[in-house]
């Protein structure tokens, strides 16, 4: 779908985010990019949804740039807006097709809250806030799903159900997701493929790959593959094996 060649970044500011990144994204898989903070995780998603250009190097797409959705860390919600109103917020924006009632009801009951959309952001918790931002996105039929930390700030048992609950959408929408955390943890169980970026300026030093299970229940986390693809990540965050610049769980 998307491959990143010899991308840097660099602003205004003297601040170099990005030096000489490349990778590939095929359609359908879940991509999570990993690295300390400052390292230009979230820069690279705003060059993916082009809210900001290369300062060197080219993003190159097979085709059309698909349509793309973008959760952030916070909801973003409208306050004063209803849940509904907020999931057609982008629809409006275009225009409002004929069937965006259906589109509206139809994300929400994707995500668990068809009993909420005359409800008011204050009125939800932060997990059912970030599952009204999710549907926003679904609602305008995106075919790529860009995900800034969106569950950072949830407790632990939240983030764990929000993962399970985005790892059956992205299975049953036939979606890519690009999804930037943190965690190992969290990037472990949800992705078919880990990039760990270095230190800014944000290199990548690492492209391991999540293969199967393809179903992630909860005793996956208990499992002996779990701790060791865990364990491949952190030991390339740490700095070990980084020199060779990839490798495998």
């Amino acid at each position: 779908m998307l491959s990143f060649q010899s991308v840097s970044k660099s602003f205004a500011s003297g601040v170099d985010a990005l030096s000489g990144v490349s990778f590939g994204l095929a359609r359908g898989e879940f991509l999570s990019l990993v690295g300390p903070s400052g390292c230009g995780k979230s820069t690279a998603l705003r060059l993916i949804a082009g809210l900001t250009k290369p300062s060197a190097g080219t993003l190159a797409w097979d085709g059309a740039q698909p349509r793309t959705g973008f959760v952030f860390q916070d909801a973003a919600l409208m306050p004063w807006a209803s849940v509904a109103r907020n999931v057609r917020l982008p629809l409006e924006l275009k225009g409002l097709p004929a069937d965006a009632d259906d589109k509206v009801a139809q994300a929400l009951a994707l995500v668990g809250l068809s009993g909420f959309a005359g409800a008011y952001p204050r009125e939800l918790s932060g997990g059912m806030r970030m599952r009204v931002s999710i549907a926003r996105a679904l609602a305008a039929d995106a075919e790529l799903l860009l995900m800034d930390e969106p569950f950072a700030a949830l407790d632990e048992l939240t983030r764990e159900r929000l993962n399970d609950e985005l790892r059956s959408l992205w299975a049953s929408r036939g979606l890519t997701v690009v999804f930037v955390t943190h965690s190992i943890y969290e990037s472990v169980y949800l992705s078919s493929r880990v990039v760990v970026m270095s230190a800014r300026p944000g290199r990548v030093v690492a492209d391991i790959a999540m293969p199967a299970p393809q179903d992630r229940t909860p005793e996956f986390r208990l499992s002996q593959t779990y701790g060791e693809r865990c364990r491949a990540v952190r030991e390339v965050l740490v700095g070990r094996g980084a020199e060779q610049g990839s490798t495998s769980p």
